[in-house]
């Protein structure tokens, strides 16, 4: 027997040991010696049962000494349903942040929400299993119970066509997502073997410009403004923020709706940083040896002096500016 405390002094759960197979079950329901052991003294008198019907609520006798008893309650079914009360302040607690900042949350904050959604998940099977496990021992016929169980398998292939869309969806950003970086890994491939044929690699290189990842890769992070999905996302977005869609035009290709599968690793080793040391890393990773140019000063100078550069790959992309170099985009 497991002795359970509970925040009600004087009152604890005793779970008993039960020992079962497929034949069926048994367990001690008390034990005068290891009550005594585990729990206090008491001489166990009287023993009632009553059965409760659902929906019934059946409460317990009070009584003051010299009538005072102490009560061993055996709960042998029964079904919480705190889960269906769970289910629906998890997922409204996933989009709290959106009312109470005002605006729309940062991808990198939003980061929580597939663990509410699959905690969600979680109670949405917990609270069918509960709540069809409470009603079926009402039904008095065998249509009853077929229709706890059809709920049942109806809820778990809601889950499976959800759980399929969202492995269809992750599987197809990670294929764009590989595409990408082998696109970024022949574009260092390239500059480099220009760089290292025709300039003085122990010069900082400075990169300029920007970098476009092929369109027909990363379409699919795009929206375009013909789009009737383009619409829906403006009414939703506009209940947030009004100018919330414009922060993500991206002029003829459209809306911006997946910001890091429409990234380059070229990009973000540029605009995430004060220096383009990230990116000379990356073209460290791929076996090329460049030096990054420290002084940031410079970098503003050496934009204004690339705006009438040709861009990657045309002819003369690349430019030595005696001090450094530069390559632009």
């Amino acid at each position: 027997m497991h002795v359970i405390e509970t925040d009600l002094q004087g009152v604890v759960i005793l779970e008993p040991q039960i020992f079962g197979d497929h034949r069926g079950y048994f367990f001690e329901s008390f034990s005068q010696r290891e009550f005594a052991e585990k729990v206090c003294e008491t001489v166990f008198v009287q023993d009632n049962e009553s059965k409760s019907s659902y929906g019934v609520l059946r409460g317990l006798h009070y009584q003051l000494p010299p009538h005072a008893q102490s009560k061993l309650v055996r709960v042998i079914r029964g079904r919480d349903l705190w889960a269906l009360l769970l289910l629906p302040a998890a997922y409204l607690a996933a989009f709290s942040l959106l009312f109470i900042e005002g605006k729309a949350t940062l991808y990198r904050s939003a980061q929580f929400l597939p663990v509410f959604c699959g905690y969600g998940a979680l109670l949405f099977v917990y609270g069918i299993w509960q709540l069809t496990g409470t009603l079926a021992p009402k039904a008095k016929n065998t249509a009853g119970r077929k229709i706890s169980a059809g709920v049942r398998a109806l809820a778990v292939l809601v889950l499976a066509v959800i759980l399929w869309n969202q492995c269809m969806d992750m599987t197809r950003w990670f294929y764009i997502d590989k595409k990408k970086y082998d696109a970024a890994v022949k574009t260092v491939d390239q500059i480099a073997m220009d760089l290292e044929r025709d300039f003085d690699t122990s010069k900082p290189v400075i990169f300029t410009g920007n970098y476009d990842i092929p369109y027909s890769i990363v379409q699919g992070a795009y929206v375009s403004y013909s789009s009737p999905v383009y619409y829906k996302m403006k009414r939703l977005a506009d209940l947030v923020d009004p100018d919330l869609l414009d922060k993500y035009n991206r002029g003829s290709r459209g809306v911006w709706v997946a910001q890091t599968p429409a990234l380059s690793v070229i990009d973000w080793g540029r605009y995430a940083f004060d220096s383009d040391a990230e990116l000379v890393k990356f073209f460290e990773m791929h076996g090329h040896q460049l030096v990054a140019l420290e002084d940031i000063s410079l970098y503003a100078a050496a934009e204004e002096e690339s705006l009438d550069l040709p861009e990657y790959p045309q002819e003369g992309y690349i430019v030595d500016k005696g001090d450094y170099i530069i390559v632009h985009f």
